[in-house]
């Protein structure tokens, strides 16, 4: 199965999607490590770009690429879903596949991002302040694994959209999705969150306009985001089961 992943994986890295997608990086990282982190100290310069709007929506853009580029690719090899019993365990595949592929992506992207920074902020890393009452080194790696989270819901929702409805709805709903994160787009409120008790059950404005009074009341918040979309996956992920069962026997049956 592992070598599957790293073969289909292998596969997508020869694709111009790919290329692409390596290029920008390159290009977004070296952007925002010499502009938007100017004067910071080199474990605030990482946080500042994970809460830079524009590097979100261009790298969750970039990203709903490469979950185009996997599923196309695999459901285009009838001889590797024809494998599969049942209709899940096919998905289940899928679904592997695209998450394997874009932890990939993050971890290339991420290593883009140090090496930029290693240019412009190497001499500088203030280990030692704090961020909502923690360290900064400690805040930087609850950032970094909370927006690798949000890829994965992110490709997960993506790819389940792409099997209920076709490509082009797909795009505009991501989009839409998308353009939420910068208030430059759909204006939403500044707003302060000091206790649990004023989070809501979900907020679009979560990457670029909320501020959070301690750490205790953002991890609360972060997690009962991701729990949401959580949910969210499991429930359309089940819909997206029950709904195509039927259909994907009958074509399993004729492929043989």
């Amino acid at each position: 199965m592992k070598n599957n992943f790293f073969q289909n994986f292998n596969y997508l890295t020869s694709t111009s999607t790919f290329k692409i997608f390596i290029l920008l990086m390159i290009l977004m990282n070296l952007y925002v490590s010499s502009c938007v982190t100017i004067n910071l100290p080199y474990v605030e310069s990482i946080i500042r770009v994970l809460y830079y709007p524009y590097y979100h929506i261009i790298f969750f853009l970039l990203i709903f690429s490469i979950v185009v580029k996997s599923y196309q690719s695999i459901k285009e090899d009838i001889f590797q879903t024809i494998r599969y019993k049942s209709y899940s365990s096919c998905i289940n595949y899928i679904l592997k596949q695209i998450v394997f592929n874009i932890s990939i992506c993050f971890i290339i992207n991420l290593l883009f991002l140090l090496a930029s920074l290693n240019l412009f902020h190497f001499f500088n890393f203030d280990l030692f302040s704090k961020i909502n009452g923690i360290n900064i080194l400690i805040y930087c790696i609850f950032i970094l694994f909370r927006f690798y989270i949000f890829c994965i819901i992110f490709s997960i929702l993506s790819f389940i959209l792409l099997s209920l409805i076709n490509f082009r709805f797909t795009l505009l709903i991501n989009i839409l999705a998308i353009l939420t994160i910068s208030d430059s787009f759909f204006w939403l409120p500044y707003i302060s969150w000091s206790s649990t008790d004023q989070i809501p059950i979900f907020y679009f404005g979560f990457f670029s306009n909320l501020t959070f009074s301690n750490f205790s009341v953002e991890l609360c918040a972060s997690m009962g985001h991701i729990f949401v979309l959580s949910v969210l996956c499991y429930i359309l992920y089940n819909y997206i089961i029950h709904r195509s069962k039927i259909d994907f026997e009958i074509s399993n049956k004729l492929s043989k």
